[in-house]
């Protein structure tokens, strides 16, 4: 059995251009293939990070049965994570403009580095739906982020990386 720890998983900015599809290989609902150039790694977020995949449950009451069926339906992928609030480091600065400008931003959010065979995740464009910044009495200032997936040309992708 081969265990990933918390610690080796990487979000990942497409720095330049514009997000395409990993990969037009599919195998097993995974797009594989190399990871795309221009992605840098986000290296100041603190804490924990939350990669949600949830599906919508659309319960059917048919006739003649004694129970519901469930149904799942849309998918969602809500991602929630704290960066440092440093309005001179890129990543916080691409967080910030996306956010104001109600712009997506295209991010991956992978297993490991994104040179490693093996690495799977979600590659997508996502759009900031909370920017805040709580004002503890102690620590440093942070900013909350979460994110789902935005209106885009290419959908959400789960992912893999290959040679």
């Amino acid at each position: 059995m081969q265990t990933t720890l918390s610690t080796d998983a990487k979000v990942f900015r497409l720095t330049t251009g514009t997000r395409e599809s990993w990969s037009d290989t599919v195998t097993d609902g995974f797009h594989v293939g190399p990871a795309p150039d221009d992605l840098e790694e986000v290296t100041n977020i603190e804490g924990d990070l939350t990669v949600g995949m949830q599906m919508e449950d659309y319960v059917l009451q048919l006739k003649g049965r004694r129970s519901k069926a469930h149904v799942a339906t849309l998918s969602d992928s809500p991602i929630e994570f704290q960066i440092v609030h440093d309005p001179t480091n890129a990543d916080w600065a691409a967080f910030n403009s996306a956010h104001i400008n109600r712009a997506n931003i295209a991010l991956a959010f992978l297993s490991g580095d994104q040179a490693t065979v093996g690495v799977e995740g979600y590659w997508a464009d996502w759009t900031i739906l909370d920017f805040s910044r709580p004002e503890k009495i102690s620590g440093i200032l942070m900013n909350t982020i979460k994110l789902a997936p935005g209106l885009s040309d290419v959908e959400l992708e789960r992912v893999k990386v290959s040679a």
